[in-house]
């Protein structure tokens, strides 16, 4: 039985036997393609070749593309782990033409690899043709249809309307129509009774479709209409792990040696066998998935965040966090102790796990850390949340709301609780909420455009003014920089006897002074229990433009007791967070407590257990971040302005 790597290899070897050019994976992670922000295709790398806009450096090409699946019209997630062949991220097998062959050869080469090389039974194989669109003005794909009369019997080709055989990569871009071929998986008797024609492109999990052959000769415009080409091109993707179910005689995806590494390892780490019960199989199934498209989005650049292609990589890692937790008792981190089985398993043919492995492991940790903190407690109030809807089986949009905002739960994660209890989610109500969160966060934007002359906060104009008034107007006072009104937010993460205060200051001002700087760890160490017999202190300053230099060279870890920084994250490369992350755990095994002093309470609120708020240079309160909305700080700062107002006006 080949192995995994040999299948990839096998492929591969072919093609460039065929005069194909053996080229790299892109990374998933799509950084210059505003239409796109992760690779969801073999053909991603070679869209503007399709669309004539670059040369081509070679007319023929194959490689084994890294993808993922999560968001937009290609979106498995929901499916991911309830089924024996849906993934997130997968290997995608291709073989591409730039202007060269074309369906014939495409067709005939697809066949001669499956049945002369992998051995695959002729007579287990289907195709499918496209059969035209009216509304596009489009005809049967009479030259495909012809080639596969060379191979198969009439019987086994089957034709396909737009929605199957017609292949685009989104709204707009190249597209054309496709050829599938299909493998009927099924016992003898099975297929006695049922032909496999009758169950091509039905959902039966064992007459799946292995191989997509897209003749590419359109772009599809904005508008919708159908212009060709300049060239007509080929572009074909094999699904690599149902390739690998095939030829290794297995039902599923997940037991091929693909996966079953991983499984392996996750059965030692939770003392759960994998086959335990149904809940069990589905939470493995899960999580070997799931680390894969972390892993892989961390390693391309694409770092967890509350934002875009960084919130997707988050919510697919909190839906592995919760499986793990809910049916395999993991109640601390283990994503990252996975890293190491998946660098084993696909660093030969993709180095970069193993290159950036460290950061990898790292960075997931902190995410882990970062949502187990809270998910317990979500959970427990899920559970207030069902039983109150008992009656109806329907959560309130705005419980909901309070798990996306409060507890990190992404609504898809909220609605698949529910869904295992047999309730759904007021998605209406819950978007209403997310829309007034939005507004708001429109609100804090403007303030980067506001001058000092916008708003006055002394004497006569501020007296008797409702704090909630200058929050309507667009003031929050908890994103006003240091350097405006002297206002600002520490956030506290508490590790055994430590404290380490992180913040990510997107326009950091004139740091705090030393007095100030004293003042403010003292505070820390009394309320967070610190143990030391003398306190000192280390306060820098850091830019952007010295960052990575000064981290780089450890100039500011010099064994202090309580370590005072700030830092601006924005724009640093993904070799500079790492050494963050790094220097920080060193810092903690020291027992030194770390301060981040910055004011973007988004990233605070998902970081911490402790916010401490800080106005004109003193401490209003400390705060629990899971409680505590940017209203409630803004209300605070400025209630504390009005009041010093009012007592310099008296």
């Amino acid at each position: 039985m080949m192995t995994s790597n040999e299948i990839r290899q096998k492929f591969l070897d072919f093609f460039a036997s065929k005069g194909h050019t053996i080229v790299p994976s892109a990374p998933m992670v799509v950084k210059n393609d505003p239409t796109l922000m992760f690779t969801n295709a073999g053909m991603n790398q070679f869209k503007d070749i399709f669309l004539g806009n670059v040369a081509p450096k070679t007319h023929r090409a194959t490689d084994s593309q890294k993808c993922l699946r999560v968001s937009g019209k290609h979106n498995d997630l929901e499916e991911v782990g309830h089924d024996s062949y849906h993934h997130t991220m997968f290997e995608m097998l291709g073989n591409w033409s730039f202007g060269d062959y074309f369906k014939t050869e495409a067709i005939s080469w697809a066949w001669e690899l499956l049945t002369e090389v992998y051995k695959i039974d002729k007579t287990k194989l289907y195709a499918t043709v496209f059969e035209g669109s009216a509304e596009d003005g489009t005809s049967l794909d009479e030259e495909a249809h012809r080639t596969w009369l060379k191979f198969l019997p009439e019987d086994h080709i089957l034709l396909g309307n737009k929605h199957d055989n017609f292949w685009e990569m989104g709204d707009t871009g190249p597209c054309g129509p496709c050829s599938e071929i299909h493998i009927d998986l099924r016992s003898d008797e099975e297929i006695a009774a049922v032909p496999g024609r009758e169950l091509v492109n039905k959902s039966n999990p064992l007459v799946i479709e292995i191989w997509n052959l897209v003749f590419m000769q359109y772009n599809r415009k904005a508008n919708g209409e159908l212009e060709l080409l300049p060239n007509h091109n080929i572009d074909t993707g094999m699904g690599f792990e149902r390739l690998c179910m095939v030829l290794q005689g297995k039902k599923s995806n997940y037991d091929t040696d693909v996966f079953t590494g991983m499984i392996s390892k996750i059965e030692e780490l939770s003392g759960h066998g994998y086959h335990e019960s149904e809940d069990t199989e589905v939470a493995m199934r899960v999580i070997a998935d799931h680390i894969r498209a972390i892993s892989f989005s961390i390693a391309d650049g694409q770092l967890p965040s509350n934002v875009k292609a960084g919130y997707v990589i988050r919510r697919i890692l909190r839906r592995a966090v919760r499986y793990g937790y809910t049916f395999l008792g993991f109640n601390e981190p283990f994503l990252c102790r996975l890293v190491q089985q998946l660098a084993d398993d696909m660093g030969g043919a993709y180095p970069e796990l193993r290159t950036q492995q460290k950061l990898i492991e790292s960075v997931i940790r902190e995410e882990e850390f970062a949502f187990l903190r809270t998910l317990d407690r979500g959970i427990r109030l899920m559970d207030d949340y069902l039983e109150k809807a008992a009656d109806t089986k329907v959560i309130d949009g705005k419980d909901a709301f309070v798990l996306y905002d409060t507890y990190g739960f992404p609504i898809d994660l909220t609605e698949l609780i529910a869904s295992e209890k047999g309730y759904k989610v007021d998605l209406e109500a819950f978007n209403v909420e997310l829309q007034k969160q939005k507004e708001l966060c429109e609100i804090i934007a403007g303030l980067d455009k506001m001058t000092d002359g916008d708003i006055e906060f002394d004497g006569d104009s501020i007296k008797g003014l409702d704090p909630r008034a200058i929050i309507r107007k667009g003031i929050s006072m908890s994103f006003v920089p240091e350097d405006r009104l002297g206002m600002g937010l520490v956030a506290g993460m508490s590790i055994t006897n430590n404290v380490i205060l992180k913040s990510y200051n997107h326009n950091p001002g004139p740091f705090i002074d030393s007095k100030f700087a004293k003042k403010l760890a003292e505070q820390i160490v009394h309320d967070f229990d610190i143990y030391t017999p003398s306190v000192n202190y280390t306060v820098k300053k850091l830019s952007g433009g010295n960052i990575q230099k000064v981290l780089l060279g450890r100039e500011i870890w010099l064994s202090p007791k309580v370590l005072i920084t700030a830092y601006p994250v924005r724009g640093l490369d993904i070799g500079a967070s790492y050494n963050i992350y790094h220097m920080l755990n060193e810092q903690k095994k020291k027992g030194v407590a770390v301060l981040f002093i910055g004011e973007d309470l988004d990233v605070l609120k998902s970081i911490s257990d402790r916010l401490m708020v800080i106005h004109d240079g003193e401490i209003i309160d400390i705060v629990d971040p899971t409680t505590v909305t940017k209203e409630d700080i803004g209300l605070m700062m400025v209630g504390d302005h009005i009041n010093k107002g009012k007592e310099k006006a008296v």
